[in-house]
């Protein structure tokens, strides 16, 4: 997998996380981006995504502060191809 597969995702409301659920059912990669984000909406996302992530047994990794990548099964972080 390489980074450029990975969609990005920069919700600024809730009806937008099923966009990004719906890219992530489909096996692909997600970059949830809240730098511009409230807090209370910030953590609303976090949790949805964390619950996504569970069900689906992926992994959800923190790469900033407000910047999270959401990788589905079978695509391990440490097998991508980050060039």
């Amino acid at each position: 997998m390489r980074l450029d597969d990975t969609a990005k995702f920069q919700p600024t409301a809730y009806r937008d996380l099923r966009s990004l659920g719906e890219t992530y059912r489909d096996g692909q990669p997600v970059l949830l981006d809240l730098t511009d984000t409230s807090d209370a909406d910030a953590k609303r996302f976090v949790d949805v995504s964390a619950g996504l992530v569970f069900h689906a047994r992926g992994s959800m990794d923190k790469v900033s502060s407000r910047v999270f990548i959401l990788t589905p099964p079978l695509k391990n972080p440490k097998q991508r191809d980050l060039g």
